[in-house]
């Protein structure tokens, strides 16, 4: 995500189109643990 923010170009985005990509990902990824859990994952194998 860092190179999509210091080279938005090179994906073609703007900067304000980047940084909402990038938080959107920032959002979705920071829930993973709580939707593995709730979708029947063991702890163990979450770690």
């Amino acid at each position: 995500m860092e190179s999509t923010l210091s080279t938005p170009r090179l994906f073609s985005l703007s900067r304000d189109d980047a940084l909402h990509d990038v938080s959107m990902i920032s959002e979705v990824a920071s829930g993973w643990k709580e939707h593995f859990r709730a979708s029947g994952v063991t702890a163990g194998d979450i770690g």
